[in-house]
């Protein structure tokens, strides 16, 4: 039977001047905090000392950089490298700039003093190692308070829940999964989102770390009338909490064992929209500098700022001759072949997240079993299915300004989904 281990730690924020990801209309740093953010730590060991263990962070994400910063920190304190420990952000766009949006101050303070706390927490984690059964299950109900933000006839609104219980009953933590992006705080207080309420409910309910991670949510939000409002936080929180709870009160009826898990992991490159030629680059960056210049002192000069340092960063990898693709971590982790789940290092559609359960339903796999997770191990902007490109808009090319990296093409989704399949069927072949 595998062993099993919980922990959770706060990381929000001490001191003042931090500034937080995710809207490009914020100009100054955070406020004040609305709720404590989390990491929380599930880790997982077999008999023969085989180890994996998964981190969320109530953040954004973070990008290449921190993702290394964290999984050094990690490494050090625990033994575990960047193959055997998936870092997630629930991508709350009220925690603090980690990085992935250009130009946004980042605290590199608070983010070494973050990870410290993360090799702590998958620490404390290792130390409640024990010997756990598992339910998994959908949740009877749904997020309903959400919609394609795009107008498509795409949306994933049920909610995955794992349960690990310790051979004498007692939860010991959940893992939970669900699609919506957690974007209804526009102010300037610093907020877990809409999951601040299931980390609320299980502490007061069960005391034992629950942790979110984000499923195919790039192109879903809650519903307009929701956002702005902490109360509209509430509705979609407690949605999901609903959902989560009530499956861990049904956990008992259908637990099972593993014995082994397996993980794979690859830096896989995935192929962008190519860079225009080196005279193109320059007269782009040449016209976006005029505009900027012409432009008084106001928002729409700060988004002019986004364009133009986004124009000026092409033509500069155009002179270096750098190519235009990007090489991010890939990673697939399975609990006795039952359980498996896909880290993701980008916002990821819902058409994206069905094709990965398809090929998995195929396999064998069942749907209360498969978390196709977003935001994992870096985030590198919307990964843009081939299909939306007919469609095309903020998530296919204007969201990637604002990170700071080149557009997805055609291709890109297509090399991660073969990436993906490549290490399922490494994990399915052991």
């Amino acid at each position: 039977m595998i062993r099993c281990g919980f922990s959770q730690n706060i990381i929000t924020p001490l001191g003042e001047g931090i500034f937080m990801d995710g809207y490009g209309h914020r100009m100054s740093p955070a406020s004040d905090v609305h709720d404590d953010l989390y990491a929380k730590a599930a880790v997982f060991e077999t008999a023969d000392g085989r180890r994996f263990a998964i981190i969320v962070l109530d953040t954004l994400g973070v990008s290449s950089e921190i993702y290394t910063l964290i999984t050094d920190y990690i490494e050090a304190m625990t033994g575990l490298d960047k193959s055997q420990t998936a870092v997630c952000g629930i991508h709350s766009h009220s925690g603090p700039a980690g990085g992935m949006i250009d130009g946004l101050p980042v605290n590199y303070d608070y983010w070494c003093h973050t990870a410290e706390i993360c090799g702590r927490t998958i620490s404390e984690a290792l130390d409640n190692l024990c010997e756990c059964h598992c339910s998994s299950a959908i949740a009877d109900s749904e997020i309903l308070s959400s919609l394609n933000r795009r107008d498509r006839p795409f949306i994933d609104r049920r909610i995955r829940v794992s349960v690990f219980t310790g051979t004498d009953g007692l939860v010991r933590g959940v893992i939970s999964n669900a699609c919506c992006h957690p974007v209804i705080n526009t102010s300037q207080s610093m907020t877990a989102d809409y999951p601040h309420v299931l980390t609320r409910r299980a502490l007061e309910e069960y005391g034992v770390p629950f942790l979110f991670l984000l499923g195919r949510s790039a192109d879903i939000n809650p519903l307009p009338e929701l956002m702005g409002s902490w109360e509209g936080m509430e509705t979609v929180g407690n949605e999901l909490s609903d959902g989560v709870l009530n499956a861990v009160q049904k956990s008992g009826d259908c637990s099972w064992s593993a014995d082994f898990i397996q993980s794979a992991y690859k830096s896989a490159v995935i192929p962008m929209k190519h860079f225009p030629s080196p005279e193109d680059a320059k007269k782009s960056f040449q016209k976006h500098l005029k505009k900027y210049t012409e432009l008084a002192w106001s928002l729409e000069k700060h988004y002019a700022l986004r364009e133009l340092e986004w124009h000026r960063h092409i033509y500069e990898k155009v002179r270096q001759n750098e190519a235009s693709g990007l090489c991010v971590p890939i990673q697939v982790f399975s609990i006795g072949k039952r359980i498996i789940f896909v880290f993701i290092p980008f916002e990821t559609f819902t058409n994206t997240g069905n094709k990965i359960e398809n090929f998995l339903l195929s396999l064998g796999y069942t749907a209360e079993n498969i978390y196709v997770v977003s935001c994992a191990n870096s985030v590198n902007g919307y990964l843009a299915p081939q299909e939306e490109f007919a469609v095309g808009g903020y998530e296919i090319s204007g969201a990637a300004h604002w990170y700071g990296l080149p557009e997805c093409s055609e291709l890109s989704e297509r090399a991660v989904l073969d990436a993906i399949k490549e290490l399922i069927r490494e994990v399915e072949s052991r």
